[in-house]
Order: C-alpha cells, then structure tokens, then sequence
C-alpha cells in the first residue's frame, strides 16, 4: 500500500506513481498510518478480475461451439442447428461483456442486448426455413420494447432526459425499416410495422413538447436546426 505525499490519495494496489499527479509514491506497510476516506480505489484489481472472466467466458464458448458444430457436421440431416447454439454462446459472452463495461449508457446495453437479441431471431427462423415470422413480428415488437426502455430510462433520468433525443431520432430511422419491408412486400403484419413506427413517433414528439424550451435548446445544440 501507498500514499502520495502531493494529492494525499492512498493507493491499494503496487504501482509505482501516484495515478493523479505521476509523482512517486510512498511505500508503507501499516495500513492505519493513513486516512482511509482519502483512499484510491483498486480499479486495476478490478479491471483484471473481469478481464480474466471475460476471457474464461470466451474459451467455454468456443470449446462449445467447436463441439457443437462437430456435432452436427457428423448428422446426416443437414440443417445447421448448430449455428443457434453458437450464437446463443456469444451471444451470452457478449452480453456480459457489454454490462460490465462501465464507457455504455444503461439505456445503450439494454438496447443493443436486445438488438442482437432480435439477429438471433432472424437467425432461428433462417435455420428453419424463413417463413418472416422473425420480421414480421419479432422486429417491430424490438422497436416497440425499445422503445418502452427508453421512456423508463427518461422517467428515471428525468433531469437529463434532454440527452436522450438522438436517441429517439434513431428509434425513429429505425421504425421506418419495418414500413419499408412491408411497403416491398417482404413483411405482410401491417397493424404491427405501424404501431412500431408510431411508438417512436410519439416519444420523440412528446419529448420536444413536453420538454419545452430545453428539449429545442438541445436539438439546436446538436443538429443546428
């Protein structure tokens, strides 16, 4: 353990220099010579236990997919259940890697968890002949859901829900992505695509309402309009 004499932080695990002003620290063994409030927390001890996880994690998944996969190469009948299996594996490693990292929104882990949530959809009704039930229904049903998260997130976050406007644009880009499906003909759930598109809708415009001045101020902030 050390303290800096310069910023009086004290510092648990073995390096060298202070991590706030880089001077050399002081090397003491008596841990009730320092103040413990003034202490630095051990985020390298940290970093490396999840670091290690993270790592075991990846290894039992790809042992399981490489088995998985043998597996299924050895059965006569072709379809590629395997491919489920794997993803479900990386998917879980993934998912654990993102709620971990602590640079993401909470509202940025739970939408993209549910993003590939939604791939691993389209990739089940893919490996069982893709008969669109995944972007018929699953697709807007994700935006919806999203969409749900997101005013959680704001009542919650209420005093920053200003922040959260670019992210109702996108929901709003990606509602379209269901009316163009069903405008080509590739979806055929008409009630559903609409009401995924207008759940973005009306967030996005009861924010800019609702929040008044605030909610223009930040969309002149951030797109000059």
């Amino acid at each position: 353990m050390s303290k800096c004499r310069y910023c009086g932080v004290e510092v648990v695990d073995d390096t060298e220099y202070c991590p706030l002003c880089r001077g050399v620290l002081d090397k003491s063994g008596d841990e009730g010579d320092f103040v413990r409030f003034n202490e630095y927390p051990d985020v390298v001890t940290t970093l490396h236990r999840f670091s290690l996880v993270k790592r075991i994690l990846f290894f039992i998944a790809a042992v399981v997919s490489i088995l998985v996969v043998a597996i299924n190469v050895q059965q006569e009948n072709r379809r590629w259940w395997s491919i489920i299996a794997v993803y479900a594996m990386f998917y879980l490693y993934g998912t654990f890697c993102r709620f971990t990292n602590e640079r993401y929104q909470v509202f940025t882990k739970i939408a993209m968890t549910i993003f590939w949530g939604l791939i691993y959809m389209v990739v089940i009704d893919a490996v069982f002949g893709f008969t669109r039930w995944s972007i018929n229904y699953i697709l807007p049903a994700a935006i919806i859901l999203i969409d749900v998260v997101l005013f959680i997130v704001m009542l919650v976050d209420n005093r920053n829900f200003q922040s959260y406007l670019a992210f109702e644009i996108t929901m709003m880009a990606v509602g379209l992505i269901p009316l163009i499906l069903l405008a080509t003909h590739v979806v055929t759930s008409t009630a559903v695509c609409e009401v995924a598109f207008l759940s973005s809708v009306i967030l996005f415009l009861g924010t800019l309402i609702i929040g008044g001045r605030t909610a223009r101020t930040e969309m002149q902030r951030r797109f000059h309009i």
